[in-house]
Formats: structure tokens, C-alpha cells, sequence
């Protein structure tokens, strides 16, 4: 495995990437330097081994399944490793295939199916729990993911929580179908009247997105950096903000921004994209992705396929695997970034009929984002 495995310090590998004091990239002589504690040597990943082994030790206990399930997510999405996400479906193996499983572990189970793709089957869970609001929202998230903006607005109305949390689902799903604007400011008067709301963050973090949306860059931009004041280690914030910088050509400041998140591999393919753009070329960020992409796929993982056409195109300049991998990432979710990688790989392979679905999507679902829009009206109608 050319990577690091959890909780195991990787001896003898060729190239192992440290950072020096300066920001400088640092090649160890010694191959036996822990340079980065993983997730499993840390606290919580010690704790998600007790969970799981105190799960293992009573095979029938919800209570203790779910527990170790949930820490399990809880990595996944703090370190986006996909192999937590696998540690989390093997806590509740026991009523993995079980329809009517105790309704704790169906949430979880959806949570899981949503995370590896497996969106009907997440659905379907879903459904199964009626108007649980946990439920409801998810639910909401698998619509949008797959772009079935109507479905996604219809369980944001059904949806039982307090006021920031309904704006947040609602904005999501309108910032997509021509209503920015107005989904920007449902959302922005529903964070003035809660400043101080549990999700204050998740709600800038969205917040936001539905700024660029509407084309308001440096306006998107405040909220990310709001956003991370509140919660500085939130990844999909961070990563947000890092494609915002690069579309606007600062990608010097995408390194200062990452650096720290060596062990996230949505932080390390930004790094590799800045690091291309400096140099001309790939270097110690697209190495370590290199290995950590060939081991998801010893492991044959499918998940992140969209992140691997934007490795080949903008990193590897492959614009034909691109191609390849973007395809197959579009017909299993279709978020804007879907879109948006598929236009420009088969825009970059001079096969811009390659993207013709994505393009009609965009333009018929009235999205409002700018740089989406100029790519997806390059693209000729069939």
C-alpha cells in the first residue's frame, strides 16, 4: 500500500513529505520520522478502537454499534477519508441488510449509503423514517446531490426544525434553480435574527456558496472566512474557500490556507492544483496524491471520482482520463462541481458534445454561477 495505513507508521517509503518551518516542502532522510500523527493514533482515532472492539464484544447491542458508527462519521468527515466511511458500515453490519432495523441505525446506514453513493439505497432509508427531521434534511442533501432540485425543495418545506436550519435547506435547493438572490437573502436575514445559533457555521459555510452563486465573489468569500471563525478545522469550508481563491488567481494563498490538512485528501489535490499553477508542473503535493489514489483503488474505491478527473485535468493535464472519470462521476450525482469538472474535461479534450448533459442541466435548471454558466453555454446543443 503506497500510502499510510491507519494507525500504522509506514517505514522505507521513497518519498514521505514533511514541511519545514518556512512552508517549504521538506523530503526526511530518515524514513522512520513520524511526520503527521493519523487519524487512528490520535485521541479520537483511539477512541473509535475502543468503540468498535466494545461493539464487537456485544454483536447485538444498538446502543454500542451506533456509537462506534457515529464516531466513525465523525472522522470521515473531519480527516475525508474514505476508509472511515468502511469502518462505519462494518459497526452496523448486523442490520446492514435488515429493512426494519431499529430507526437510530437506519439514519446511520443512510448516512453511509449517501457518503459511498449509494443514493437510492439512501433513499429508500430515508423514507423509511417519515418526517424525523435528521431524516428529512439528509434526505434533502440526496435530492440536491443528485440534482432533483424539486424533490430537494419539497422535503426543505416538510422540514420540522427551528428557522436558520429550514433557510439553510431552502437556500440550497433555490441558489440552483435561478433564485440566488432571493435564497441569499432568506439566508442572510436568518443568520442576522440567530448570530449565535449551534449551526452558525454550517450556515456561512452554505451562505457562502449561494453568494457565488449569485456572483458575488468577495461576498462569498467574508462568509467562508466567518464561517471558519467559528469552526476553523471544518473541511468543506476550507476547501470552498481554497477553489474560490484559486478561480480568482490567488492560489498563493491556497498553501497558508491547507498546509495543515496533509491527511485530507480534498485539501491535498487544492495544494497540488496551486502547486501546478506556481511551477508549471506537478510536484511533492501531486506525489502524495498519486499514492493515495492508487490505494483507493487497490481498495476499489469508486467514491471520489469526480476528484480524480480534476487531478488528471488540472494536475496530470490528462484531459482524456479527465474525461473518462468525469462521465462516469456524472451519472451517479450531478452537483454543480460535477458539472462543472465534465465541461471542462471534455471542453479541454475538444469533445464538448462529451458534456451536452451536463450543460442542458445547468442551463435548464436556470443555475445563476457565472464561470458555470460561460462553460456550460460553450457547449453546443444536440
Amino acid at each position: 500500500m503506497p500510502w499510510l495505513i491507519a494507525g500504522v507508521v509506514v517505514i522505507g517509503l521513497a518519498f514521505v513529505f514533511g514541511r519545514k518551518t518556512d512552508g517549504s516542502v521538506r523530503v526526511p532522510t530518515d524514513g522512520a520520522e513520524v511526520l503527521e500523527k493519523v487519524a487512528s493514533s490520535s485521541a479520537s482515532g483511539r477512541e473509535l478502537k475502543g468503540l468498535e472492539l466494545a461493539a464487537r464484544d456485544d454483536a447485538q447491542s444498538v446502543a454500542k454499534a451506533t456509537a462506534a458508527a457515529r464516531k466513525a462519521i465523525e472522522l470521515a468527515r473531519a480527516e475525508a477519508d474514505p476508509r472511515y466511511w468502511g469502518r462505519a458500515q462494518a459497526a452496523l453490519q448486523p442490520w446492514w441488510g435488515v429493512a426494519d432495523a431499529p430507526p437510530e441505525v437506519v439514519l446511520l446506514r443512510a448516512t453511509i449509503r449517501q457518503a459511498l453513493h449509494d443514493f437510492d439505497g439512501a433513499r429508500a432509508d430515508l423514507q423509511r423514517l417519515g418526517g424525523d427531521p435528521q431524516a428529512v434534511l439528509t434526505l434533502a442533501t440526496v435530492e440536491l446531490v443528485t440534482g432533483r432540485y424539486a424533490e430537494a425543495k419539497a422535503a426543505c418545506e416538510r422540514l420540522q426544525a427551528d428557522a436558520l436550519v429550514v433557510a439553510v435547506c431552502g437556500a440550497q435547493a433555490d441558489s440552483l434553480t435561478g433564485k440566488a438572490v432571493e435564497a441569499r437573502a432568506m439566508l442572510e436575514a436568518a443568520l442576522g435574527s440567530m448570530p449565535q445559533h449551534p449551526q452558525a457555521a454550517w450556515a456561512l459555510s452554505v451562505l457562502g456558496e449561494v453568494r457565488e452563486r449569485s456572483g458575488d465573489d468577495g461576498a462569498a468569500e467574508a462568509a467562508y472566512r466567518e464561517a471558519l471563525k467559528l469552526d476553523p478545522n471544518d473541511g468543506y469550508t476550507l476547501t470552498a474557500l481554497a477553489d474560490l481563491l484559486l478561480d480568482l488567481n490567488r492560489g498563493a494563498e491556497v498553501e497558508p490556507l491547507l498546509s495543515s490538512r496533509f491527511s485530507d485528501d480534498n485539501a491535498l489535490l487544492r495544494l497540488a492544483v496551486a502547486e501546478v499553477r506556481k511551477n508549471g508542473k506537478p510536484g511533492a503535493y501531486a506525489q502524495m496524491l498519486r499514492w493515495r489514489y492508487q490505494a483507493s483503488a487497490e481498495r476499489g474505491d469508486t467514491v471520489h471520482q469526480r476528484e480524480q478527473a480534476r487531478f488528471q485535468l488540472e494536475v496530470e493535464r490528462d484531459a482524456a482520463k479527465a474525461l473518462e472519470l468525469a462521465t462516469k462521476n456524472w451519472a451517479v450525482q450531478k452537483e454543480p462541481a460535477d458539472a462543472r469538472v465534465l465541461l471542462d474535461a471534455a471542453l479541454a479534450a475538444g469533445r464538448p458534445e462529451a458534456a451536452r448533459e451536463a450543460a442542458k442541466h445547468v442551463l435548464s435548471s436556470h443555475m445563476q454561477e457565472p464561470r458555470l454558466l460561460q462553460r456550460a453555454k460553450k457547449v453546443p446543443a444536440g
